[in-house]
């Protein structure tokens, strides 16, 4: 059904360009901000409180079930965090954009996940969830090496960058599609 369909191809194209910080927020806090293993675990600390944030957030507006804003606002949102963030050389700016990209990033994913969950029939319900693990951890991997592989050619904030863009441009083809 159309409202299983949207939510899930979003999730499977944010997750091969955009959900990528385990591959390249190692390589940015190294050879952009010039930090070692504790800056770089700051900085995906600052990830972890956006996420926490971000699902305190949901639990806050859940009496209103989900909606369409909060699932292209994550997409949106994640987009242009990691968009800024690829040219910044500041470690608080950093962290700062990758809190709102963790923010973002749960918004969205819980949102697809109660989305398809009400929208499925309960029969369906068991298949169609196994579906979204598959798209959401399934399909992150290839998009982690793909920006493995940018980010190994022409560094880390082109990749952060490209696979923003990407998922921006492909979040607005499915929004025209749709």
């Amino acid at each position: 059904t159309p409202d299983i369909l949207l939510p899930i191809l979003l999730l499977g194209l944010v997750s091969v360009f955009a959900v990528n910080f385990n591959v390249l927020v190692p390589v940015f806090a190294r050879e952009v901000l010039r930090r070692g293993a504790e800056g770089f675990g700051f900085l995906l600390a600052a990830h972890g409180v956006g996420a926490l944030l971000g699902a305190l957030t949901l639990a806050w507006v859940s009496y209103a079930g989900p909606n369409r804003r909060l699932l292209f606002g994550g997409v949106v949102g994640l987009c242009l965090a990691q968009l800024v963030l690829a040219p910044f050389k500041s470690y608080v700016a950093a962290a700062i954009l990758l809190a709102l990209a963790g923010w973002s990033m749960l918004v969205f994913a819980g949102t697809v996940n109660t989305s398809i969950q009400l929208a499925a029939e309960d029969r369906f319900r068991g298949r169609v969830m196994a579906l979204y693990t598959v798209v959401f951890i399934g399909v992150t991997p290839v998009g982690n090496f793909l920006s493995g592989a940018v980010a190994h050619l022409w560094g880390a904030p082109v990749a952060f960058a490209a696979g923003s863009a990407l998922a921006l441009l492909c979040t607005a083809a499915t929004v025209l599609w749709w």
